[in-house]
């Protein structure tokens, strides 16, 4: 009887420890935490509901209080920017995302969000990517996707590094950041999108105060933006947590709609399935980073992968070590051969620019962003005037001259994210990334020019080199390149039609 009682009782208190056990949703604290309690507070309340017998508590934490906190076991979910999911993730402190966040304004919804730069609107020597140059530029920290590091990416795009092209002033928030480039205390301010929209519902900022820098104009998103756009905030459980709790918490969050209070309050539309981080991933290794910022291939992976081979090495003698040897060459060698097929297979074996089976190929990538993110790119095809009779009067050595004299006037001419590829014979093109229409022939005039002025030696003898070129611009409506290339090749034709060495744009509209 006793022994019953006594299990009776174990029973118990076991079910009324569960009953008692909390869960701890950890929240990055990217504005003031007062905002952010306001504005999240009642999606504690709302998780407590959806888990009988547990209840939801909230911590707002910054990028310290949050590395303590999971240090200390005291997380159980996370909800964090994507570039700091990323280093969480590789450290193998969470899981897979859960769930993504849905912001929404003006009625639009989306799961994106990108960067703005902001300059105060009486900064008119601050008009452009390449103004930034130079300047002090305040942000709220190196970790935010939208707040530094889609920003950062854009610049690099257009040649400037950052932290080393400009003076960086790190504040504590983002709000802070918008308030130092008002006060004059910075020239230039990075935060994340649906900042500025926030700070004018809350009556901190006015319309007409500061301007965006590199404004994009994406369809179907609600906010201004200066930057690409990425996957939202992923909320993230912890490994230890049990799954069906796991399920029911994402069941909880795919249920939100905007019409209920727990949306209302925090400004947001609720949550969806989560999204793909792997564009995150990827910009965080183009700026190098963490957990990209050294090789992933480091001397302790060689011990750890090869540690018995290597103290085997040693123990066998000197062969073994003249065979590693010979095994390094041979690597060495093998490798070398990789990189120059692969450059025999993407490159064009005269020129040294893209031949066309790459160019294509990188032209139908640009053309899937354009489509995705409707940022501006613009192609360019470009004609050798009169290559034939060069061909014809001074030979082929001299034409060939002329093909890599002009390849390389291109290239010279060109940006670091942009491209060039020679089509077959006297025919190439380039992509100009983030350059409208307008800048496109602007940078095709600069290009004619240089091109007029020069002049091929050959054998004592210096060749004219005149050039036409029709520029086009890629369309979300576009179903591929094709289309592209045969608008800028109608503005060739009439170049060429026109007399030759000069630019012609295509048609305007060419879609509906």
């Amino acid at each position: 009887m006793i022994r019953r009682a006594a299990l009776l009782f174990l029973l118990l208190f076991s079910s009324l420890a569960a009953a008692e056990q909390n869960l701890t949703l950890g929240i990055f604290a990217y504005r003031p935490k007062p905002l952010m309690a306001e504005a999240y507070r009642m999606l504690g309340i709302y998780l407590s509901g959806a888990l009988p017998g547990q209840r939801v508590d909230i911590e707002f934490l910054d990028k310290a209080e949050m590395e303590a906190a999971l240090a200390a076991g005291r997380l159980d979910f996370v909800f964090t920017n994507p570039s700091h999911y990323i280093l969480l993730r590789h450290n193998s402190r969470l899981t897979g995302a859960i769930a993504t966040l849905q912001s929404q304004e003006g009625g639009m919804v989306s799961h994106y969000l990108g960067g703005t730069i902001l300059v105060r609107s009486d900064r008119n020597d601050i008009a452009q990517l390449a103004d930034v140059a130079g300047k002090r530029i305040a942000i709220p920290g190196t970790k935010y996707l939208g707040a530094y590091q889609a920003q950062a990416f854009e610049l690099l795009q257009a040649g400037i590094h950052l932290p080393g092209d400009a003076r960086l002033s790190v504040l504590d928030n983002q709000d802070k950041v918008v308030a130092a480039v008002l006060a004059g205390e910075a020239d230039v301010g990075f935060v994340r999108t649906g900042i500025i929209e926030a700070m004018m519902r809350e009556g901190k900022l006015s319309a007409g105060e500061l301007k965006l820098i590199n404004r994009q104009d994406i369809k179907d998103f609600p906010f201004a933006t200066s930057t690409e756009l990425y996957p939202e905030w992923p909320l993230v459980a912890l490994a230890h947590v049990p799954q069906e709790t796991v399920k029911r918490v994402a069941r909880a969050l795919l249920s939100i709609t905007p019409d209920m209070p727990v949306a209302q309050v925090a400004g947001i539309a609720g949550f969806t399935v989560a999204s793909d981080y792997e564009p995150v991933q990827q910009l965080t290794r183009a700026l190098r980073l963490p957990p990209y910022e050294q090789p992933e291939f480091a001397a302790l992976d060689v011990w750890q992968r090869y540690r018995w081979p290597i103290l085997g090495a040693f123990g066998s003698g000197a062969l073994i070590l003249l065979l590693s040897a010979g095994l390094v060459v041979s690597n060495g060698r093998l490798r070398q051969t990789e990189a120059a097929l692969r450059e025999l297979a993407t490159t064009d074996g005269l020129t040294g620019v893209a031949n066309r089976r790459q160019f294509l190929a990188l032209a139908e990538a640009e053309l899937a962003r354009v489509q995705r993110f409707g940022h501006p790119v613009a192609l360019l095809m470009l004609d050798l005037d009169h290559f034939k009779r060069i061909n014809d009067t001074h030979g082929h050595a001299a034409g060939d001259a002329v093909l890599k004299d002009f390849a390389a006037t291109v290239r010279d001419a060109q940006r670091q994210v942009d491209c060039v590829g020679r089509l077959g014979g006297e025919e190439f093109a380039v992509l100009l990334t983030g350059c409208d229409i307008g800048d496109a022939r602007q940078f095709a005039e600069r290009l004619r020019q240089r091109v007029a002025d020069l002049k091929v030696s050959l054998d004592r003898q210096d060749i004219a080199v005149t050039v036409s070129i029709g520029v086009a611009s890629m369309q979300r409506a576009d179903p591929g390149v094709s289309r592209v290339l045969e608008r800028a090749d109608a503005a060739l034709y009439r170049a060429k039609a026109a007399g030759r060495n000069r630019v012609e744009v295509e048609a305007w509209p060419i879609l509906a």
